[in-house]
């Protein structure tokens, strides 16, 4: 389980340590029996002492004892750092005096606290040189000068485990060891961490080396210590009904999770009921043996009785898996016991999970990261005048490339042609079973590898691919602005054939998916990065070559001259088709975008309709939906005719020309009168719920053709029986901005921005 700024997995420490990076720094981390402290060790000054240090996660700083370390403090190389100095300021601490060991000069002092006792002083900021491992299996040192830590008072040791002579801080501050390392010897601002009951580690590294499955979750807020959002709590897959106010930390100076009362008696109480039914044995509840508060009998249990315990993270897609491993604790032979303590009322977190849960998980902490998480992201997208379809361009792959996906309002997921000149080092196939196939929902698997179809619904092929997983690089954005590319390292994706990409536009290499699925961009997104389930499409016309856009997230969408379309949305609902039409999903509902269109009006008239049409019945069949890879909206031949005899009869003074396929009645354009809103001709409604109205102006009623000489209506025969009876396509979308709310399902839409006196092109692309 993981983040754009922390990563987490479950996974064997021994496996990722065999596989670790080249580049990387390791500090070896033991489990001390006694106080279940995670000691690490490094070596101090110019001799390369080596000294232990307890591994504090949430530390600002690392502090050593200098009173009664002699090697320490009579160090060559040790420098304490006056208040008046760079060092100083970089502590992120107001300069105070010192502790007094050095009274000739003004010493920084630095706020320093033993996490596990609540001790604190001022300690005296110093610098040396320190040592650490080089590689895991090298037991060379490297050196790292002028690492900046605290000088503390020996009364500061208490309650820490024996012979050590300190405490390692690995927080978000400028001054722990994961800031300095980064920036000394120029170590990205992340590190690995895996604790093990007997040998785990601490990993710097220059680039990243893993090739773990990770998930991601954020990390949030500005203190020093580690925090995520757990927003509901499994067990065997049922939720717990409680609320959790807090976030929840992660600590490595407490050896077991604790939790708020209230959480903790619901929590318990559910554990204890899931066991029970879950033991294949007799099993029994015997006195807590403290500190635990819920203890079992050893001799009911085995591994298929632990029931298993799911933090639900950002979204129901991300979840931090404890198994028994992590969640029982063997206290003699005859009595286990659950890994979780009541915290009391009065905790600062709801949560905090102890290094008893984070033991034999891999996490990654990425520091860069986490000042930043984008509110929404952005994608330029552009009318190809030949196809008429809408291309999108994302960067994907390691090293990173441009990809030209055609846009695809009801795709299931986005797919790439994977057969030619598909190069990436970061590139990994879903296992059958994997959390990856289940979100695809995947119900093909050969050779332990799941799979899908690839379905080009422009030219109605398609074919069977893996379900892959790779990078994806996207650009933030604030709404009025773009901001900096943003990544996601664990992207599901679909590999086509290049035989499907058949009527595709030049230089596309597949299709950007936007329908209702988990794996689809916009959920996928929306996961990733905890931003709202909403994204919105602002599409642009060929001529003049101008950009359209797709924002992922809420608002505001704000176009040239300052105008903030979010506010001035219409909404009507969206429905599910209970049948999905994409052949490579068959019998699932589908991912389109339906609306409930009650009539149609002519000229404020309304055009006689079976209103049965506009229904979906049972087999799927019927209502409207939108779409973005038919370039004109295609009605069903009773509602087409409808709609033409009413168009027409409102233009009796403008000359009709012959049809230019595939569109129908077609007029003189020297007839027509033009205006802002494009050519002035009959306005066409689509009624929907509470009689609320999409207004289709001239602008996206007619298209022109034959050197602007012919004025088309801009709507296509469907035949007899279609799947749908109304389908809105692109031309009618132009220049609307359309907003698809996923967790309300609804619809935004804006009517013509011609109205407000702005287009689809007006968000700007460059910088602020």
């Amino acid at each position: 389980m993981a983040s754009p700024s922390s990563q987490f997995l479950l996974f064997l420490c021994f496996i990722f340590l065999v596989n670790a990076s080249v580049n990387s720094i390791a500090i070896p981390v033991v489990k001390d029996a006694s106080t279940l402290q995670y000691v690490a060790k490094i070596h101090h000054g110019v001799s390369q002492v080596p000294i232990n240090l307890v591994l504090d996660l949430g530390g600002a700083l690392t502090w050593v004892d200098c009173d009664s370390s002699a090697d320490v403090s009579s160090s060559s190389s040790r420098r304490l750092i006056p208040s008046q100095s760079i060092q100083c300021s970089r502590s992120g601490k107001s300069p105070v005096p010192g502790n007094g060991s050095d009274k000739t000069t003004n010493t920084c002092g630095v706020f320093t606290q033993n996490g596990i006792s609540g001790l604190v002083t001022t300690g005296d900021l110093a610098e040396d040189t320190i040592g650490v491992r080089s590689e895991l299996e090298d037991p060379s040192i490297t050196a790292v000068d002028e690492f900046l830590f605290s000088c503390a008072p020996t009364f500061l040791l208490q309650g820490l485990a024996n012979g050590v002579r300190g405490m390692l801080g690995l927080g978000r501050a400028p001054i722990s060891l994961p800031s300095q390392l980064a920036t000394v010897i120029g170590h990205q601002r992340k590190f690995f961490m895996c604790l093990s009951s007997s040998n785990g580690v601490v990993l710097s590294h220059h680039t990243s080396t893993t090739k773990l499955p990770l998930m991601y979750t954020p990390l949030i807020g500005k203190s020093q210590d580690y925090f995520i959002n757990v927003k509901s709590i499994k067990i065997n897959g049922n939720p717990l009904s409680v609320t959790i106010e807090g976030l929840t930390k992660l600590s490595t100076i407490v050896p077991y999770a604790t939790m708020e009362s209230s959480i903790y008696a619901t929590f318990a109480k559910a554990f204890t009921k899931a066991a029970a039914a879950a033991a294949s044995r007799d099993m029994s509840v015997v006195a807590p043996v403290a500190p635990f508060g819920l203890c079992f009998s050893s001799k009911g249990f085995n591994g298929s009785a632990v029931p298993v315990i799911d933090f639900v993270l950002q979204s129901e897609m991300v979840k931090w898996r404890i198994y028994g491993s992590n969640s029982m604790v063997k206290v003699n032979e005859e009595v286990v016991c659950l890994g979780f303590l009541d915290g009391g009322s009065d905790l600062t977190s709801s949560i905090v999970l102890g290094g008893f849960q984070l033991e034999d998980n891999v996490m990654d902490f990425d520091l860069a990261q986490t000042s930043f998480r984008p509110k929404a992201l952005v994608l330029p997208v552009q009318k190809d005048a030949a196809t008429l379809q809408y291309v999108t361009q994302i960067k994907q792959r390691t090293p990173l490339v441009p990809v030209k996906l055609t846009v695809h309002l009801g795709g299931n997921i986005l797919w790439v042609d994977c057969e030619k000149g598909y190069v990436s080092s970061t590139n990994k196939t879903a296992r059958c079973g994997s959390a990856q196939c289940n979100l695809a929902n995947a119900k093909a698997c050969g050779g332990g590898i799941c799979g899908a179809g690839p379905d080009n619904p422009i030219s109605n092929t398609g074919t069977h691919g893996d379900i892959r997983i790779d990078v994806l690089s996207i650009q933030s954005t604030d709404g009025r602005n773009p901001g900096r590319a943003v990544t996601v390292p664990n992207f599901i994706f679909l590999c086509g054939s290049e035989f499907v990409l058949q009527g595709l536009a030049n230089g596309v290499v597949g299709i950007a998916g936007l329908g209702r699925s988990k794996v689809a961009l916009p959920l996928q997104l929306a996961a990733a990065f905890s931003f709202d389930r909403k994204f919105a499409i602002c599409l642009s016309p060929a001529f003049p070559r101008t950009n359209g856009v797709i924002i992922f997230g809420d608002g505001p969408y704000v176009l040239s001259p300052n105008v903030d379309v979010s506010k001035s949305l219409t909404y009507t609902p969206l429905f599910i088709n209970p049948v999905n039409t994409e052949s490579g999903f068959l019998g699932d509902p589908s991912v389109e975008y339906f609306i409930g269109v009650k009539s149609i009006r002519v000229s404020e008239k309304a055009i006689p309709l079976n209103t049965t049409l506009l229904s979906i019945d049972s087999e799927g069949f019927g209502g409207t939906k939108i779409s973005t890879v038919n370039p004109y909206t295609v009605l069903e031949t009773s509602i087409y005719n409808a709609l033409v005899q009413a168009f027409v009869n409102a233009m009796p003074n403008v000359t009709r020309v012959a049809p230019v396929a595939p569109l129908g009645p077609c007029f003189k354009s020297s007839d027509i009168v033009s205006s802002r809103f494009g050519p002035s001709v009959p306005p066409i409604d689509l009624v929907l719920q509470n009689n609320v109205s999409w207004s289709i102006i001239g602008a996206n009623s007619i298209v022109r053709v034959n050197n602007n000489d012919v004025s088309c209506l801009g709507f296509v025969d469907g035949g007899v029986r279609p799947r749908t009876s109304i389908v809105i396509g692109g031309h009618q979308l132009e220049n609307n901005l359309l907003q698809f709310d996923l967790a309300s399902s609804r619809l935004g839409f804006s009517n013509s921005l011609l109205f407000q006196r702005t287009v689809c092109d007006n968000f700007n692309f460059t910088s602020a």
